[in-house]
């Protein structure tokens, strides 16, 4: 074969190999639009198109100003999403401004700004009339809006509406989709599933493809929306269990040969917060990526204020990180890294960041790129590298820096065939802590500090009297300041947090001195003990503070912790956990080599619940004390830690005469606890210190929603301990 013949092969294969790539229309669909074909959409053009965006509740009440409407559609693309679902109302329904004009507005805003748009109607939501929707759609006036943006538009019927049967949702959507079709709208039309609001598989499961087959124009999207009935399989449930499971359903219904979308779902609620749906967001991204499905968030910008239903907290606002709630952090990132535009929405650059800082010593970053054309990255600063110059379509771009003494800034610039977008580098330490200043009483406690940085930090103290959790870290995060009790005078600290030598931060704690008795409060953990025969430490159960516990032996062994203290009268429990129902597993208490008797370590319900023991009261001597608990008959239990508050003899803080002769009972308490003989104001402290409640004092107290424990209640100037089984 010569060499002429070798091209011409070559080239014939290589157009086979292109014609392959695009796919055609199915058969009887002569529209000029997105299509639904195998289980998959395809733009105009043939490509294979997945949207990844947000349901934007544009007309959604209460109105947020003109920003709402005027702005959303620049602010979404910003987000990297490559598709909008237009949250709307049949005309002028709920007060909404919802109007055909309206939606004309916003369909068009969306296509001018690389948004394949998706226009749905609200009214029929669960057990609302479909007819007036229906109606809605029939109009010629709707019907002209499908015609004129049959390239672009999406036509979602109806949200969420509830049918009888499964064999009603099928016979309405055909009689729909035939009527919308001999209208002459050719547009691809989502279907929402027909029960549970929109959330129940089984109508789309057992007749998706019926409904798909009828269509004269063969060009039929499902849509499934997640919430309460939904879970993941790393999601674990005891009371109810949501019937309906991602990692099955989903691969279920794309099985079917139907095209499928998640209409709406949201940032799970471990993430974001109590209220959420029951599975993780990890895994729906997880499941429609592997199946080549696409999805909506709800939602861009919703006026509800649980924040895992918004991605930002100002839709007027910018797209800053500050700006964008947890479920903006979570998806933004993700959108412009993954979502791909149609080269029909035209020519167009989006680039994640216009600003970047970077710190002064090993400097790095990156930002997203997304086009649908090749680009090139560059810069005239030499302290810049830019790891990737060049490259196709949507991409991430690392970039570092040279170490500097000095603050400076320079710029980096990506250009495509028809855009240019500069990037400005910031090099400069950025180091922030909150708070910078803890006010806190007498009692030991801890505080979390927040650090802001782009870059590496360390963290130390001089006070012997205060601990931190880590001594250093890198970017944002978080560590803990612990303080002991303070037995004496009022008491000032220091914290320094730093980047370097000229960039530091402080954060000052003061705490107050003791008021009335001298007194001390020690805890020792479990794990941290001195000598013991038998049992050790362990950490496998959860619940625990510190680093671990105590794992008692059998009948005999013993365990035994040494103290230090000021002397003189104090009282002594236990937190501890025993699992074993029915046995209480009594251990022997001995101080200073004295015995004192056994004390009951009675049920806790689990291994991993953690309640306290009544209180002992104990003398002990200034300077070391051994405390030693030996197990009795079925061995002892775990024990976290041991705590002892008390000091020397001081004189008693009178009361006015109103309250002298406090009594509290009952104490140890289940849930209601009666103070007899004091008028005034009560505060309610847990061991750590910190405020659990506060007010003025009734008859009684209801405190069963505290858990079971160790707490304090303040009474004017005096503290009383108060246990709760």
């Amino acid at each position: 074969m010569n060499r002429l013949k070798i091209l011409l092969s070559l080239s014939l294969t290589l157009v086979v190999l292109i014609s392959v790539a695009q796919e055609t229309r199915p058969e009887g669909n002569d529209g000029t639009g997105f299509f639904a074909k195998n289980g998959k959409i395809y733009d105009p053009d043939g490509e294979e198109f997945i949207p990844l965006g947000f349901n934007a509740a544009t007309f959604w009440a209460p109105a947020v100003g003109d920003c709402k409407q005027a702005n959303m559609y620049t602010k979404v693309p910003q987000s990297g999403a490559n598709a909008v679902r237009i949250v709307s109302q049949v005309d002028g329904s709920f007060g909404w401004n919802s109007n055909p004009t309206t939606q004309r507005e916003l369909i068009d805003s969306a296509i001018s700004n690389q948004l394949v748009p998706m226009l749905e109607m609200h009214n029929a939501t669960c057990g609302e009339p479909l007819q007036p929707i229906i109606d809605y759609w029939e109009s010629e006036t709707m019907v002209e809006m499908a015609k004129d943006f049959e390239k672009y538009l999406w036509i979602n019927i109806a949200n969420e509406h509830n049918f009888d049967s499964p064999e009603e949702w099928r016979d309405t959507y055909i009689d729909i989709i035939t009527s919308l079709r001999s209208k002459g709208v050719k547009n691809l039309i989502v279907l929402d599933a027909g029960d549970r609001c929109g959330q129940d598989p089984e109508a789309p499961l057992t007749y998706g493809k019926a409904v798909l087959d009828a269509d004269p124009q063969k060009n039929v999207v499902f849509s499934i929306h997640m919430y309460g009935f939904w879970r993941s399989e790393d999601r674990s449930f005891t009371d109810w269990t949501p019937p309906f499971l991602v990692e099955e359903e989903l691969p279920k219904l794309k099985e079917t040969g139907i095209s499928l979308i998640v209409g709406e779902f949201a940032l799970d609620d471990e993430a974001a917060g109590e209220g959420g749906p029951n599975y993780t967001a990890d895994s729906v991204l997880a499941v429609c990526q592997r199946n080549g499905i696409g999805w909506y968030a709800w939602s861009f910008f919703d006026s509800q204020e649980a924040y895992y239903y918004s991605m930002v907290d100002d839709v007027c606002g910018d797209l800053s990180e500050e700006n964008r709630t947890i479920a903006g952090k979570y998806f933004i990132p993700y959108l412009q890294e993954h979502a791909s535009i149609p080269e029909l929405m035209g020519s167009f650059l989006r680039v994640s960041d216009p600003q970047i800082t970077v710190p002064r010593n090993n400097g790095s970053g990156s930002f997203f790129i997304q086009t649908n054309g090749d680009w090139t990255v560059e810069t005239e600063d030499a302290w810049i590298e830019i790891a990737t110059p060049n490259g196709t379509k949507n991409a991430k771009v690392q970039i570092s820096t040279q170490n500097t003494d000095e603050d400076r800034s320079g710029t980096i610039t990506i250009r495509t065939n028809t855009e240019v977008f500069d990037v400005e580098i910031n090099q400069a330490n950025v180091l922030n802590v909150n708070p910078t200043s803890i006010e806190t009483p007498s009692f030991a406690g801890s505080k979390t500090i927040e650090i802001e940085s782009n870059g590496d930090w360390t963290v130390s103290t001089e006070e012997p009297w205060v601990s931190i959790s880590k001594t250093s870290g890198s970017l944002n995060d978080t560590f803990t300041i612990s303080y002991e009790a303070n037995t004496g005078v009022e008491r000032n600290g220091i914290i320094s947090v730093q980047m370097s030598e000229n960039d530091k931060k402080t954060i000052e704690i003061t705490q107050e001195a003791p008021s009335g008795a001298l007194t001390e409060t020690i805890r020792f953990e479990g794990e941290d003990f001195s000598a013991n025969n038998g049992g050790g430490s362990d950490n496998a159960l959860a619940g625990f503070t510190g680093e671990g516990y105590f794992d008692s032996g059998g009948n005999g062994s013993w365990v035994e912790w040494t103290v230090t203290t000021l002397g003189g009268d104090y009282e002594l429990f236990f937190q501890y956990a025993n699992g074993q129902e029915d046995v209480n597993r009594q251990c022997a208490l001995s101080v200073n080599g004295a015995s004192l008797g056994n004390i009951p370590f009675s049920p806790s319900g689990s291994w991993e619940t953690w309640i306290a023991t009544a209180i002992i009261e104990i003398e002990l001597n200034e300077g070391e004390n051994s405390i030693r608990l030996t197990a009795a008959d079925a061995g002892g239990p775990n024990l976290d830690f041991g705590e002892i508050t008390g000091g020397p003899a001081e004189e008693e803080v009178v009361l006015n005469a109103e309250n002298n002769n406090i009594s509290i009972f009952p104490n140890p308490f289940t849930g209601t606890i009666a103070i007899q003989n004091y008028k005034g104001s009560y505060e309610i402290r847990g061991i750590s210190g910190q405020i659990l409640a506060k007010g003025n004092m009734e008859k009684q107290l209801n405190l069963s929603y505290l858990k079971p424990g160790l707490y304090f209640i303040n009474l004017e100037e005096k503290t009383f301990k108060i246990i709760k089984n």
